[in-house]
């Protein structure tokens, strides 16, 4: 052997090396990217899958209050909401920021509605417990909507 054929194979083996850490470093950087992506997907996953619990949760307090509320009124406690009630919308004040701004305009939009019907029943019952219970029904089919539940 000639000191060319020793050089040729001594530079052939630093090349090999060379090209194979080069290789073994792309993948290595591609794998740690397709895992990073995955962990990102599976957080966003995880925050949209606290929001909607969030939300069922208070959607479900706001059903219950309008439900509440309107059958105060029908009792004829007048604007008066029962200790309940009460407990009930300070709660849904508190954890409105969970919901959907088009939702929770709808419920304001009712329970105002609700605030103003006690004359209502004074005057026709019947007619004034259909209109709300139609904006109940209402109210809980854009709930329902809003969440994707289907039937």
């Amino acid at each position: 052997m000639d000191w060319m054929q020793i050089l040729i194979s001594s530079l052939s083996g630093i090349f090999g090396t060379i090209i194979g850490g080069f290789i073994a470093y792309l993948t290595m950087t591609k794998q740690f990217k397709y895992m990073a992506e995955q962990e990102i997907q599976k957080q966003r996953r995880d925050d949209e899958l606290y929001l909607k619990r969030k939300r069922e949760s208070l959607y479900a307090k706001m059903y219950d209050f309008l439900m509440r509320f309107e059958k105060d009124i029908r009792n004829g406690k007048d604007n008066w909401m029962s200790k309940q009630t009460k407990d009930l919308f300070n709660v849904i004040q508190v954890e409105c920021i969970w919901g959907n701004k088009k939702t929770m305009d709808l419920f304001y939009d009712f329970f105002g509605d609700l605030f103003n019907s006690p004359s209502q029943y004074k005057k026709n019952f019947n007619k004034a417990h259909a209109k709300n219970n139609k904006k109940i029904l209402d109210f809980q089919a854009h709930i329902r909507k809003e969440l994707g539940i289907k039937d």
